[in-house]
């Protein structure tokens, strides 16, 4: 008797979906569309009927990075925009999903070479 591929018909069809290109947007646009929440890969994979498993191995097939990684340089991303704003940079982690102010400091630094408030400076310097 022949199994049926983890996460049912739905995961097998999403995952062959043209190489799982087609799966990777509804992921991307998910991480885009919640990234101030708190989103878990079990999230992710029942939003699209995948085993945890193949959410990971699908996502990190295209883009080259996890699920995770790829939240975290969105919020990033997010951040800057509300930094050249003017925004408080504590306000701004907030509003992006970061659990505070030194987490998204660290991910500013790993990803951009500096902290908040030194991006503010130049961002203003070079937008002002």
């Amino acid at each position: 008797m022949e199994r049926a591929p983890a996460g049912g018909p739905a995961a097998s069809a999403a995952a062959r979906s043209r190489d799982g290109r087609e799966t990777v947007l509804k992921l991307r646009r998910i991480l885009e569309q919640r990234y101030e929440e708190r989103i878990t890969l079990h999230d992710l994979s029942d939003a699209l009927d995948l085993s945890p498993f193949q959410t990971l191995r699908v996502f990190q097939r295209h883009c080259g990075i996890t699920p995770h990684q790829y939240l975290v340089r969105y919020r990033v991303e997010q951040a800057t925009r509300l930094l050249r704003d003017g925004e408080p940079i504590a306000e701004v982690a907030a509003q992006v999903g970061f659990t505070d102010q030194s987490h998204m400091t660290k991910h500013f630094k790993k990803l951009l070479g500096m902290t908040p408030s030194r991006y503010r400076t130049s961002a203003n310097w070079q937008f002002g």
